[in-house]
């Protein structure tokens, strides 16, 4: 992937948690992926169901 279509990813992820389309992250976040610094939400659960 180059640079400018990471920017673009990264952009798009952004702007679709802004508009509330969590529907998208399925599309944009590997099922394995582990946020290392989540939001302070107590009982959150760790990876997409989270």
């Amino acid at each position: 992937m180059s640079t400018e279509e990471n920017k673009r990813l990264v952009r798009r992820f952004y702007r679709e948690i802004d508009e509330g389309n969590l529907d998208a992250m399925d599309e944009l976040v590997a099922e394995d992926y582990v946020d290392h610094s989540p939001p302070p939400f107590p009982g959150l659960a760790p990876g997409p169901k989270g």
